[in-house]
């Protein structure tokens, strides 16, 4: 019996030892999560689109309220939008970009990396939005210069380098009102 309480000691420490390696705790290890949130296409939609139920995706309230709760449990968020906040360059579609920027600012995002359809009204309107956190890493746009890389450290000590790639085709496809 004797020399089973000895492997079983071992074994205890063996297990200790292996957990304290890398100098974290378990606790520690679980709060070096991150959680990565992200949106895109809204469409110049501010409101819910009264689409069919699959395809009606909330608007900024419902979006808000998502983020508030999601912060409630988690201090250590990434939020990104992939882009393509507007729709058509119209007089009313103007009005809209402006109340989707406004409400992009309010919400504090990360990142925001430009899609084809943020740049109808042109690369100035873009340029007028400076709370915006634009990013675009592998791509230029005529007339702004957008930052290439962004990083995050959170509360937890984690860092994050976070980058915009796109297809640079993307943007010279279509033709810009500006």
């Amino acid at each position: 019996m004797p020399k089973y309480k000895i492997l079983k000691y071992f074994i205890i420490i063996f297990i200790f030892a292996g957990a304290m390696s890398n100098g974290l705790s378990f606790s520690e290890k679980s709060s070096r999560e991150l959680l990565l949130i992200y949106s895109g296409n809204t469409l110049g939609e501010l409101k819910p689109c009264g689409c069919t139920k699959e395809e009606d995706q909330g608007g900024f309230e419902r979006r808000a309220t998502y983020f508030n709760q999601a912060f409630l449990s988690n201090k250590n968020i990434l939020l990104v939008d992939t882009g393509d906040s507007f729709k058509e360059p119209t007089p009313q579609g103007k009005i809209k970009a402006n109340y989707i920027m406004q409400a992009m600012s309010e919400l504090k995002y990360d990142v925001l990396i430009p899609g084809d359809k943020d740049l109808v009204y042109g690369e100035s309107f873009l340029n007028n939005n400076k709370s915006i956190p634009w990013l675009l890493s592998n791509a230029k746009l005529k007339g702004i210069d957008l930052p290439k890389i962004k990083i995050k450290t959170f509360e937890n000590g984690l860092t994050a380098a976070i980058l915009g790639i796109v297809d640079p085709e993307l943007y010279y496809a279509i033709k810009h009102s500006g």
